[in-house]
């Protein structure tokens, strides 16, 4: 019978390997594959128009390079240190002495979070990633162990240690047969640098920006204590290319803003990061993106909006837009 869409025999091919036999009833053979991305595909009309203009205009060796471009690549990158702990649990029902729900725990899972999770994500695209943050002083060499054993073999970090704190951890309690959080719990001390502090910082990114073999840094700033305005304007001193977000999330209270920053290059920020800037609701994004870019310098912003994509802002070239993909998060 012919294989009309030659993959029939790849799959004949590997039932055989395993002692599988494959037998056809005489009709046309195709792949199935094939048919539900062509007629029942995932994308909508907006994603595919999406897709096919980017397939138009680039190749797909231009893409693949332009991923590949970075893997020479030493970076620099400061961030929070945090530890993500998934705590699964299965439902007990309400307290018999307070209107609360009561969980039985099934298990920990500790992941890494914040700047740990972040350079492990460039450790996949670059050489190797040099990452400058810090671990509480409370039980340090576990954490420490901790935090080296959830890094990539490329990831080569400087932890220091900060006195009479602990390590951030973030306690996520979940439903363990759903997925559905039901509370999460900070573990953090969140105070401002001391002088002395900040110059600790300093000095360790002088001595890594001394030796790297690129001039990109990563500032991922969480709001919990790691950078101060003074140290973020010490790291506004950066002689390359600076990359910077600054989060807006429960435990910094909102208050963690780009404009203690006086420079950057490239920004990265949510849209309800964007209106914590500008304290309004944004009738105009692309205006309020080039606004903010335009106050710290940067020649290129990002602003991821969920379910409906993403703004990309350049000096040279004005705004655009490119639709999310993904139809289902997880």
């Amino acid at each position: 019978m012919e294989d009309i869409t030659q993959a029939v025999g790849k799959e004949a091919e590997a039932i055989a390997e395993v002692g599988g036999r494959i037998e056809f009833v005489g009709d046309i053979t195709f792949s199935s594959s094939s048919l539900i991305n062509q007629y029942m595909g995932m994308l909508n009309d907006e994603q595919q128009a999406f897709l096919e203009g980017v397939r138009s205009r680039y190749s797909l060796d231009e893409i693949l390079s332009w991923l590949e471009k970075p893997a020479g690549d030493v970076v620099a990158l400061m961030s929070e240190t945090i530890l993500d702990e998934y705590l699964f649990s299965s439902p007990l029902g309400q307290s018999s002495k307070d209107p609360i729900l009561a969980v039985q725990q099934d298990r920990l899972e500790v992941c890494p979070g914040g700047g740990l999770a972040i350079a492990n994500h460039l450790a996949g695209f670059c050489r190797s990633v040099r990452l400058i943050s810090r671990v509480g002083e409370t039980n340090a060499n576990a954490d420490l162990e901790i935090c080296q054993s959830l890094l990539r073999p490329n990831v080569e970090a400087d932890l220091l240690t900060r006195v009479n704190t602990p390590t951030i951890r973030k306690r996520r309690v979940v439903d363990a047969y759903s997925g559905n959080k039901l509370l999460e719990v900070y573990e953090m001390d969140d105070r401002v640098n001391d002088t002395a502090e900040d110059q600790e910082l300093v000095n360790s990114i002088k001595a890594v920006e001394k030796r790297l073999e690129s001039d990109l840094l990563v500032v991922a700033d969480y709001g919990h204590g790691l950078i101060s305005p003074a140290m973020a304007q010490a790291l506004g001193k950066w002689n390359g290319f600076l990359a910077l977000n600054c989060q807006c999330n429960a435990g910094n209270g909102g208050i963690n803003s780009f404009r203690k920053y006086h420079r950057a290059d490239f920004l990265c920020l949510a849209e309800k990061e964007l209106k914590m800037e500008h304290r309004e609701a944004l009738a105009d994004e692309p205006m309020h993106l080039q606004n903010l870019a335009e106050i710290l310098h940067a020649s290129h912003a990002l602003l991821t909006c969920g379910k409906r994509g993403t703004l990309f802002y350049r000096a040279d070239l004005g705004s655009s837009t490119a639709p999310a993909l993904a139809t289902n998060v997880v």
